[in-house]
């Protein structure tokens, strides 16, 4: 039992980061995450209205309500080529981008990730905290990558 409790904190201590928990993170401010076509300037954000989601990305290719099993809850869908917008109370709740045709940005910064690239140019990507106000927030942003660390979805939504 002593020797399997000395294995177990030996893993720990290697797979921890060295300078303590939560220094590593990267906090972004939901109000800083933006989300953009890749052939056009404008933008949106979480919380953002339908209409100003359609006024930014123009008529979708389909729209519906629905119940968002992912993410548990009942709203109303945005389906462009790429890209799925899912509205809570009529505010942009959560997304899912599959393809390089949207990429997100955080406002300020020169950090973007795009479907189809690594993510190098995003910066501590393995440790997300979205914050509102400055206390975190219940929704994770997630990069799927493939065996060649690549992106291949952008998922933002509950926890």
């Amino acid at each position: 039992m002593k020797r399997l409790l000395i294995t177990s904190l030996l893993v720990l201590y290697i797979i921890l980061p060295k300078d303590g928990f939560g220094k590593n993170l990267v906090k972004i401010e939901i109000s800083d995450l933006l989300i953009t076509k890749s052939s056009q300037s404008s933008f949106i954000k979480l919380g953002f209205s339908k209409g100003e989601v359609l006024k930014s990305f123009g008529k979708p290719l389909e729209a519906k309500k629905a119940y968002f099993t992912k993410f548990d809850f009942r709203g109303e869908v945005l389906k462009y080529n790429g890209a799925e917008f899912y509205f809570m109370d009529g505010k942009l709740e959560a997304f899912e981008i599959t393809n390089n045709l949207f990429v997100i940005k955080i406002k300020g910064k020169d950090n973007y990730a795009i479907v189809g690239n690594s993510l190098k140019n995003f910066g501590g990507l393995n440790n997300i905290v979205l914050q509102k106000n400055g206390e975190n927030w219940d929704e994770l942003l997630s990069f799927i990558l493939n065996p060649g660390n690549r992106v291949t979805s952008i998922i933002c939504g509950p926890d």
